[in-house]
């Protein structure tokens, strides 16, 4: 996830979203009713941005803030929020270069510490930006092994603080052969959010049954990837881009703005269905520059 999109940032649809009749069965997330969340499966957890703080700062949203004073102004005007780590590759390193093993645990006690401070909780949820390599088949060379070990270090020092973390996951997951068990063990301390682009332009010229159809079978797969290996669903959550940026899912420069929020809706619409039918617990949305009303996306 990038910081020009989002689930960066400003969502101009709904707050949280409430469970679905029917469906898989749903179990509460872990950080379900912790650090003011609702006591709810799925929810909606928006990225936010200062310049938006008049359309998430309100009742029944979930903002996701890093640094500065925009968390608080948020929980101030009722929202709920949690917290955004931008920087893992800063932390934990990349596959081709990890950071030493060494530093890893003293890294994840700086940021549990921090985020708790920004949060005003004990046990903030905090959502990871992002895993690289996510589809390098095994056996893994020694680098990105050490990589991958860095982050579970990362997430599980995270958690024993008492967070809750999100690891969000930007490409198609190998899970085959012993990277499946790297993946289960990073689900026992964390969510797994598949990142799941599409963009407007494609979908918007489908119309509106074609392109759900579309949504709804991408944001299926992308369940499926993880709970295929036996990662249970409430472990696993999907992140959309309702971002303005071209080339990168999003609007894509998609005109006029009233086709934009067409496609917007059939997203949420889509998300909801999905969460529905397989039971997942977070459902995060995208960003900033996505508008809080048709004029200011015109």
């Amino acid at each position: 996830m990038r910081k020009g999109l989002v689930v960066a940032a400003a969502l101009a649809l709904a707050c949280f979203l409430l469970p679905g009749a029917g469906g898989a069965a749903k179990s509460k997330p872990v950080y379900a009713g912790t650090c003011g969340l609702p006591s709810a499966t799925p929810l909606w957890m928006d990225f936010g941005w200062p310049d938006f703080s008049s359309v998430f700062g309100r009742s029944g949203v979930i903002v996701s803030a890093s640094s500065g004073d925009f968390g608080a102004q948020m929980r101030a005007a009722g929202a709920d929020t949690v917290y955004w780590d931008m920087y893992l590759n800063k932390r934990v390193g990349q596959p081709s270069a990890p950071a030493d093993p060494s530093t890893i645990v003293d890294k994840a006690n700086k940021l549990y510490d921090y985020a708790a401070q920004q949060m005003g909780c004990a046990t903030p949820v905090v959502i990871e930006n992002e895993l690289f390599g996510a589809s390098l088949a095994t056996p893994w060379s020694e680098t990105n092994a050490t990589y991958r070990q860095n982050v579970l270090t990362f997430l599980r020092q995270l958690a024993a603080r008492g967070a809750f973390p999100m690891l969000l996951v930007n490409s198609t997951p190998y899970t085959g052969g012993d990277a499946a068990a790297w993946w289960q063990q990073v689900a026992q301390v964390s969510d797994l959010v598949r990142e799941t682009y599409v963009p407007a332009t494609l979908l918007y010229p489908k119309g509106p049954i074609v392109a759900n159809r579309i949504l709804r079978t991408a944001y299926r797969t992308a369940v499926e990837q993880l709970t295929s290996i036996g990662i249970p669903p409430q472990r696993v959550g999907l992140i959309v881009t309702m971002s303005t940026t071209v080339g990168f899912g999003g609007r894509n420069g998609l005109q006029p703005a009233s086709a934009w929020l067409d496609v917007v809706k059939w997203q949420a619409l889509s998300l909801r269905e999905v969460a529905a039918e397989t039971g997942i617990s977070p459902t995060a949305a995208s960003d900033a520059a996505s508008a809080a009303s048709a004029s200011s996306i015109a």
